[in-house]
């Protein structure tokens, strides 16, 4: 399921959640609401699955704002790995995939976090 901005989150929890290229185009107020809203999503046992572009090294970053600048005509606001990883733990998330990727200049982060099962 694909969710249009301003759309109501469905009802229920899902095996898996997938944020992909999405929250540094969530203003940066609403960042970690939209990220908790996300992970509410995910079932005992589910996953979220996180990837976005990197914060660090600062030409990488550059380079994925200009990307989204010129392309989605839109200045956006990363959130760095480490915080995101924060707020998932605070929710009970356990990491259990955490990987730098690199094409070109572009930076990407991708972060699999595992809701555990509760007994």
């Amino acid at each position: 399921m694909q969710l249009n901005v301003g759309a109501p989150w469905p009802d229920g929890t899902f095996d898996a959640v997938f944020l992909v290229d999405v929250l540094h185009h969530i203003p940066l107020n609403f960042q970690h609401d939209f990220f908790d809203q996300a992970i509410s999503k995910v079932k005992d046992g589910g996953v979220l699955v996180y990837k976005d572009m990197c914060s660090q090294p600062w030409w990488k970053a550059q380079a994925n704002r200009l990307h989204d600048l010129i392309i989605a005509q839109e200045l956006v606001t990363h959130v760095p790995i480490r915080r995101v990883e924060e707020w998932g733990r605070s929710h009970g998330m356990e990491v259990t995939l955490r990987e730098d990727i690199c094409r070109l200049w572009y930076g990407h982060e991708l972060m699999v976090m595992k809701r555990p099962i509760k007994h």
